[in-house]
């Protein structure tokens, strides 16, 4: 019996020998494939190693970090957008003149800024005339313009405006001529302006040119009362 069991011993020992000789010749037969692999995964992970260690190759990325990147960026499936340059409205060139027909004359009140001339017998300097030229050919005169017996007539005679302003006694107290072109500026509110001079006589002076003027229509149309 005692010799039985040592054979036992002895073949268990040589089955055991056999199969760390087997593990063994495994091992070195697998060791040549894991280099393989490593050298294939080393590329790939290079270019981020050197990036994080300071590199300053930035375009030695790999393939499937740009993708990863391309695809988490809003901007590559969104259109660029457009400036307020892009989107807002050409601006509109605006006529900054009108030429004035009887139409926009019509019962229709002037606020005019007078200036003599130098060397005019007119005096006392910048002054503020009003007129108002009625349907009916008439016109209203008021502020420095004003007063008893004042009247007179305008009218529109192809591209000239003429408002004569008369006085109480005739050629004694003279009589002035408003003249402008028909052709009138755009204010910024829209306002229609003219620029004239005026022609003046009286018993005392010949027929001259005594003052420049500029005339702003008033909003709005007028009546007499």
């Amino acid at each position: 019996w005692i010799t039985m069991t040592l054979g036992c011993v002895h073949a268990l020992r040589r089955l055991l020998l056999a199969l760390a000789v087997a593990d063994v010749l495994a091992l070195r037969a697998a060791l040549p494939a894991a280099r393989m692999i490593g050298a294939r995964i080393a590329p790939r992970i290079a270019p981020h190693a050197s990036g994080a260690a300071g590199g300053t190759d930035e375009t030695a990325t790999a393939s499937w970090y740009e993708e990863g990147a391309a695809a988490s960026s809003p901007t590559t499936s969104m259109p660029m957008e457009l400036s307020s340059a892009d989107t807002a409205p050409a601006e509109e060139e605006v006529e900054t003149t009108s030429m004035l027909t009887e139409d926009d004359l019509l019962n229709t009140r002037w606020k005019v800024l007078v200036t003599p001339r130098e060397g005019s017998w007119m005096l006392g300097g910048e002054q503020l005339h009003e007129f108002t030229l009625l349907a009916d050919g008439s016109v209203v005169w008021g502020e420095r313009a004003g007063g008893f017996g004042t009247g007179g007539r305008w009218t529109l005679s192809g591209e000239t405006i003429e408002v004569i302003r008369s006085t109480p006694l005739g050629i004694a107290t003279g009589r002035d001529y408003y003249m402008s072109s028909a052709r009138a500026e755009v204010s910024k509110q829209l306002q229609f302006a003219v620029r004239g001079v005026i022609r003046s006589y009286n018993a005392v002076y010949p027929v001259a040119v005594v003052a420049d003027f500029v005339a702003v229509r008033m909003p709005g149309r007028f009546v007499r009362d």
